[in-house]
């Protein structure tokens, strides 16, 4: 898994080191390669919670559990404050608390799959600041 970040033993260090593993095999084998860097701009907060809740459940969370995470998830609000001006309250339909322990997890756990959409392409994720490789003879 090419996830970095949020992880014992898996830090930018070894996020850098696997890109230029990469690109070093790809110039040893004469191939062409591009690789596309992604800032996923408000990335914590365009996590949908029914997917999430869903993955949650594939991997093994269940019951009061998953009831608990739901909870946490949901009837959540926000609202603005400028100086004295206080916005009206608004529900929170996605993503995941920042600034919380579980937000980082939650959000790393939403987009684990990620890898695994494309055979020819490789990942490596580092929250929301992700990048994909490809590379080929011809």
């Amino acid at each position: 898994m090419n996830q970095f970040g949020f992880r014992s033993r898996h830090s930018t260090i070894h996020a850098v080191l696997s890109i230029v593993d990469k690109i070093q095999q790809a110039i040893e084998n004469n191939q062409f390669s591009c690789r596309v860097f992604l800032d996923l701009s408000k990335a914590f907060d365009t996590v949908n919670h029914n997917i999430l809740l869903q993955k949650l459940e594939h991997y093994g969370i269940r019951g009061l559990a998953l009831d608990w995470f739901k909870s946490y998830l949901t009837n959540r609000k926000k609202y603005t404050e400028i100086v004295s001006y206080i916005s009206s309250l608004n529900d929170i339909h996605f993503g995941v608390p920042q600034g919380s322990v579980l937000g980082p997890v939650l959000f790393l756990l939403y987009i684990n799959d990620f890898n695994y959409s494309s055979l020819t392409l490789t990942f490596n994720i580092f929250a929301d600041d992700s990048n994909i490789f490809c590379s080929d003879k011809n």
